[in-house]
């Protein structure tokens, strides 16, 4: 029974998250119904701000798990938020633990969100992605989902103690890169090229955002 209400919650307040960016911040979504499919994947995003996990969250219209930090889940009622929002916490000083743990989820069939980068860009930019993310991709043999999140950086960047209350916010969805494309190599160059092609996808899907966004996302 507690486990249906956490859902129930987990609904009514994404709902609400998505009336709050549509209402403050005008926010598009691109590509998400084109690019959906079921089971397990990787869904990363560039990071710039607090708004892009419960952004790219109710933009993929489908249960998804975050994570954070053990230090956010001390506080009671923080704890059984983020916890009812599917965030679960890992440890930052244990990153084998935290890929087994990520890796667990994956092999579920569940979608998990990753921002590669590993922390909020201090410039509204794409920076270079950590190994941790390709390493977990290539464990579980999971497709990822790539996403541009446009517009937070001007919101919320990790200059701003508080958020602008207005603006513009726009996430889009790319083409899967499916696991298939990597098999055939080693494992060292399966992850070195999982990186360079997740951020060459995102890199693709701002530069289709910014001229004119036409046609469906690459």
């Amino acid at each position: 029974m507690k486990a249906k209400k956490s859902f129930l919650f987990y609904r009514f307040s994404r709902k609400l998250t998505e009336y709050f960016f549509k209402f403050f911040y005008r926010s598009k979504i691109y590509g998400a119904k084109a690019h959906f499919f079921k089971g397990r994947a990787v869904i990363a995003g560039n990071h710039v701000s607090n708004y892009d996990p419960p952004f790219v969250g109710v933009a993929w219209k489908e249960v998804i798990h975050y994570f954070a930090k053990p230090s956010l889940f001390e506080k009671p009622l923080l704890n059984f938020l983020l916890r009812s929002y599917n965030v679960h916490p890992l440890p930052s000083d244990s990153p084998t633990t935290a890929i087994k743990y990520i890796s667990e989820l994956l092999n579920k069939d569940f979608k998990v969100v990753i921002f590669p980068e590993g922390t909020r860009s201090e410039e509204d930019r794409i920076i270079d992605p950590k190994l941790g993310f390709a390493m977990i991709a290539y464990r579980t043999k999971s497709p990822i989902i790539p996403v541009y999140v446009g517009g937070a950086y001007k919101i919320w960047n990790r200059k701003k103690k508080w958020p602008k209350p207005f603006g513009k916010l726009i996430c889009v969805f790319g083409s899967p890169l499916n696991w298939e494309s990597f098999q055939n190599l080693s494992k060292k160059e399966a992850q070195e090229k999982m990186l360079q092609r997740w951020q060459l996808a995102v890199e693709n899907l701002k530069s289709w955002y910014e001229s004119g966004a036409k046609g469906l996302p690459p």
